[in-house]
């Protein structure tokens, strides 16, 4: 999205030491249901480059 287009807001941040990552939570503010492409984004623990603490994280469901 452009820097400034107002895609969601932000309602609760949770962390967990075990983690890597942090699980947000966000209100979409953005109409993603009108527009025609929309691209979701998934951190993979088997690429390559990914850090070994990374293994321990959460998978999203598929």
């Amino acid at each position: 999205f452009p820097a400034g287009y107002p895609v969601a807001t932000v309602s609760r941040v949770r962390r967990d030491g075990a983690s890597p990552l942090a699980q947000v939570d966000a209100k979409m503010t953005a109409a993603l249901d009108r527009d025609r492409l929309v691209a979701f984004i998934w951190f993979d623990t088997a690429h390559p480059s990914a850090p070994a603490e990374a293994a321990r994280a959460v998978e999203p469901p598929r």
